[in-house]
């Protein structure tokens, strides 16, 4: 595991359970109130054992990398 997807990890469980506020670039989910995931690879043709994250709003999720999860200021206490 590399240290983005460690410190990924350790965001999304500090933060379960927790509504935050997506104020990121994505226009489809800007302003929407959420909760975050941890999402196991689901490629069942070609497992690649990648970790991946889930902001869960009321009619949709949007899936993130690490990277994008960390961005600086994408989400904020709703």
């Amino acid at each position: 595991m590399d240290q983005n997807t460690a410190l990924a990890e350790i965001f999304v469980k500090e933060n379960y359970g927790k509504n935050l506020r997506y104020v990121g670039e994505d226009s489809r989910f800007k302003d929407e109130i959420g909760t975050l995931q941890i999402l196991e690879d689901m490629n069942c043709c070609a497992p690649t054992n990648d970790i991946l994250f889930s902001f869960n709003c009321k009619n949709r999720r949007k899936v993130m990398s690490a990277k994008e999860i960390l961005e600086p200021g994408i989400f904020i206490p709703a």
